[in-house]
C-alpha cells in the first residue's frame, strides 16, 4: 500500500486483491476551494441550527445564561459558546456530508473531487467520523501548508479527483 503523500499526482495502490488501483490525488489548490465553499455552506446551514440546538439546550439546563450571555461584562462565555458552535458545526457537516454523500462535499462536487480511503475504497462510518474528529484538533488547518493535513493522515484517507 502506498501511503507516501505529495510526491506523485498519480499515485496507485494496491486493494486486498492486488489490482492496481490508479487515482490522482486533488491539488492543494482544489483543497482549498473545497474548504473556503464548505466554509460558506456551513456557515449558512449547519451553524444556524448548532446554534439553535445549543441555545434550545442552554436554556433547558441553565436559563439564566441566555439572559446575560458577556457574563456581568466578562466575553468568556460568548467566547466558549461561539467556539463549541465552530467545532459542532464542522464535525456534523463534514460527518454528514462525508458519509451520506460517498465522500462528497458540497465543495468537492463542485470541484469534482472525493475523499476515499488509502486502499481505494469509499468511507466507512468509522473513517468518517474520525476524519470529522480529526479536524476538531487545534491547527489542524494550518497542516495543510506543510503536506497532507493531519485528518488525511491519521485518517488514512486521500482527497482524490473525480473529474480530468
Amino acid at each position: 500500500m502506498n501511503e507516501s503523500y505529495g510526491s506523485d499526482p498519480q499515485t496507485s495502490i494496491l486493494d486486498d486483491h492486488l489490482e492496481s488501483i490508479q487515482y490522482e490525488e486533488a491539488s492543494m489548490t482544489k483543497r482549498l476551494f473545497n474548504w473556503l465553499i464548505d466554509l460558506v455552506v456551513m456557515r449558512f446551514t449547519v451553524m444556524y441550527a448548532v446554534a439553535y440546538l445549543i441555545l434550545w439546550l442552554v436554556s433547558m439546563i441553565a436559563p439564566q445564561y441566555l439572559y446575560d450571555p458577556y457574563g456581568k461584562g466578562n466575553g468568556l462565555q460568548l467566547i466558549l459558546y461561539t467556539y463549541i458552535m465552530w467545532e459542532v458545526s464542522i464535525f456534523v457537516y463534514y460527518f454528514i456530508s462525508e458519509k451520506a454523500f460517498r465522500g462528497y462535499t458540497v465543495g468537492k462536487l463542485i470541484t469534482g473531487t472525493r475523499v476515499i480511503r488509502l486502499d481505494g475504497k469509499e468511507l466507512t462510518l468509522k473513517d468518517a467520523l474520525l476524519r470529522s474528529l480529526y479536524r476538531l484538533t487545534p491547527f489542524e488547518t494550518i497542516s495543510a501548508l506543510n503536506g497532507p493535513p493531519w485528518h488525511d493522515l491519521w485518517s488514512k484517507t486521500v482527497v482524490i479527483n473525480t473529474r480530468r
